[in-house]
């Protein structure tokens, strides 16, 4: 057997389970939870383009996708899929494995069945401790734009990300109809965009501005 074989066998016995005992749909290597707002909370677990017949591994995304973020995506790219995926998320972080520390990444690594079991074991904890209470979490609106709003949205952290949390800022009050705070977040957002971006601020003021419109 493959260790990519071992894999899949360990993640549809182990993790699937536990994943829909939790509210989520799919198979490895994507589990998915959608909320009645449109929301989506998402887990993949991405294997590595190194992954041999005889060596695997693998790291575990966990990915969070409000309706808001996910309707403007699909505005600007047109195409997208009905279902967002990992990539798609306004809050993405990444899970290690038990015993990792610091800011070197590690990922679950493995050679034998035994060891693909114990792996996916592993993540099951991880998921337990900081994976699924998470995601329930940012499932909540209010939860998500406090966390919006202190700077912390995986990924992106802190300063030197101004333009990325006003942006999510503004797509979260939008649902909440116009306001003075959607005014101030939209102020941000176009005082702290590089070049680049300036060249989809409008665009994007006007699509938040007639969504929150459509609040009322």
């Amino acid at each position: 057997m493959t260790m990519q074989k071992a894999l899949k066998d360990a993640l549809r016995d182990i993790l699937g389970p536990e994943a829909r005992a939790h509210g989520y749909k799919g198979t490895a290597p994507t589990w998915r939870k959608s909320t009645s707002l449109g929301d989506w909370a998402i887990v993949n677990v991405q294997s590595s383009k190194a992954n041999t017949a005889q060596y695997a591994k693998c790291t575990i995304n966990l990915s969070l996708v409000p309706e808001a973020a996910w309707d403007w995506q699909r505005h600007r790219i047109p195409g997208l899929p009905p279902i967002p995926a990992e990539s798609h998320g306004l809050f993405r972080e990444r899970l290690q494995p038990a015993g990792s520390f610091g800011h070197v990444e590690r990922w679950w690594e493995m050679r034998s069945i035994e060891e693909a079991r114990a792996a996916v074991g592993d993540m099951v904890a991880q998921l337990r401790e900081n994976g699924w209470p998470v995601l329930d979490l940012l499932l909540d609106r209010d939860e998500l734009l406090a966390r919006v709003q202190k700077q912390d949205l995986g990924f992106f952290k802190g300063p030197g990300h101004e333009a990325y949390f006003s942006h999510a800022e503004a797509l979260l009050l939008s649902d909440r109809g116009p306001s003075a705070e959607l005014d101030q977040a939209l102020r941000r957002n176009r005082e702290s965009a590089t070049p680049y971006q300036l060249r989809h601020v409008g665009e994007f003021e006007t699509w938040i501005r007639r969504r929150a419109a459509s609040m009322v």
